[in-house]
């Protein structure tokens, strides 16, 4: 009975083979090899073929090599499947480390957001971002005031440029003024004395007299001396005339742009200044046509004042 339950593996599919079967021929042992029934069904009747055991023979042969064949692959396989194991293995423990290592970084990220690590840091990054916001729009301001006082200093320096053309040109007016005086007082002290009373285009301008009457005496003197014939005794009397800026003076000026010495014409141009009248207008305009460039160009400049229009006019034209 113990016997019967002893047990073998086939070769070929690796079932179990009661010892019976190997007893009985039902299943072949050969060379330590053992090949069950269930590969071997045409061999369950060997023990009543005695005359086919030739061939019984080379099949159990032939079912051998199978066997063999059969073993040397499953030996080579069952290697193969260990080395995929072992690489199985290793890959599963590098997975389980960095898994590890993923869940020490949680924890640590986790421990700095209990600890307010980022609250702070986000408040000192907003503090900065303030600070250099507010250091942007300081240096903007600055640039926006270096552009102003620019801007201002290139008008300024224009001005400068056009006030230094017309103080260049005023010089080259009193210039030429002072060689053609140099040059008529020279030519006044060669020259005889003129007969007074002649009447050219010389004569002393004859100022009305009917005015007078309401002159303070030492306005009405200053008129009066308006007939003098020292060009400098006329100039002083337009000159206290002027600075008195009584409008009843008005009509003793206004001869005195047609008198004979330049510089007395001048004063006068300047002077009517303080007369707004439209007679001191009329006047000046008459002036532009002077002789004289130098006062030409301040009739000129008067009637400007005066009206406040930009009268265009070149005092040093023909």
């Amino acid at each position: 009975m113990d016997e019967n339950l002893e047990i073998y593996f086939c070769e070929i599919c690796s079932e179990s083979v009661p010892l019976q079967d190997v007893q009985t021929k039902a299943a072949v042992e050969y060379k330590g090899k053992t090949i069950g029934a269930c590969c071997l069904p045409d061999l369950r009747g060997i023990h009543s073929k005695s005359g086919s055991l030739g061939m019984t023979t080379l099949g159990v042969v032939l079912l051998l090599a199978v066997a063999g064949a059969t073993v040397f692959l499953n030996w080579r396989l069952t290697d193969e499947i260990q080395g995929v194991n072992s690489d199985v293995g290793q890959v599963s423990f590098a997975v389980a480390s960095q898994g590890s290592q993923w869940a020490d970084l949680e924890r640590r990220f986790d421990e700095s957001m209990r600890q307010d690590a980022l609250p702070a840091l986000d408040l000192k990054v907003g503090s900065l971002a303030t600070r250099v916001s507010d250091g942007e729009e300081r240096i903007l301001g600055e640039l926006r005031g270096s552009h102003t006082r620019f801007a201002l200093l290139e008008e300024t320096h224009k001005r400068m440029l056009q006030a230094q053309n017309e103080i260049r040109q005023r010089v080259e007016v009193v210039n030429d003024e002072v060689t053609r005086l140099a040059r008529d007082f020279a030519a006044a002290i060669a020259a005889p004395p003129p007969e007074v009373g002649a009447a050219d285009a010389g004569e002393a301008v004859r100022v009305p007299g009917g005015a007078m009457a309401s002159l303070t005496p030492a306005l009405a003197h200053q008129v009066a001396r308006l007939q003098e014939e020292d060009p400098g005794a006329r100039f002083e009397a337009v000159d206290n005339l002027v600075q008195s800026k009584d409008p009843a003076v008005q009509e003793f000026l206004l001869p005195m742009l047609k008198d004979r010495d330049a510089f007395v014409r001048r004063l006068t141009a300047e002077g009517l200044a303080h007369f707004p009248t439209a007679p001191t207008v009329d006047a000046l305009i008459v002036a532009l046509a002077d002789g004289e460039s130098i006062v030409r160009y301040t009739a000129h400049a008067t009637l400007k004042r005066l009206t406040e229009q930009a009268i265009p006019f070149d005092a040093d034209g023909s």
